[in-house]
């Protein structure tokens, strides 16, 4: 299975987390978390972007578990160029 669906939401979740814990380690720190996580943000989005290109579909089964139970990530061209450009 391949996760890179799902790494577009798990990164800001994670660097927000991270904006917590070192809110009082000063603005140095935070600018780094901050930059740190959009480089690796747009990373992703252009991995995401050259994986659709040819008209692939992504899908992430969040759990594993079937469509009506549960959560599923689907990734086209157009939602990657959305998540590259936002």
């Amino acid at each position: 299975m391949n996760h890179l669906p799902v790494l577009p939401v798990l990164i800001p979740l994670l660097a927000g987390g991270l904006l917590l814990l070192f809110s009082t380690a000063g603005r140095d720190w935070e600018r780094a978390i901050g930059i740190a996580a959009t480089s690796v943000l747009l990373v992703v989005a252009l991995a995401l972007l050259d994986r659709t290109a040819g008209g692939e579909l992504l899908i992430y089964h969040a759990g594993n578990l079937p469509a009506p139970d549960g959560i599923v990530l689907v990734v086209d061209r157009l939602s990657a160029l959305m998540i590259t450009l936002g």
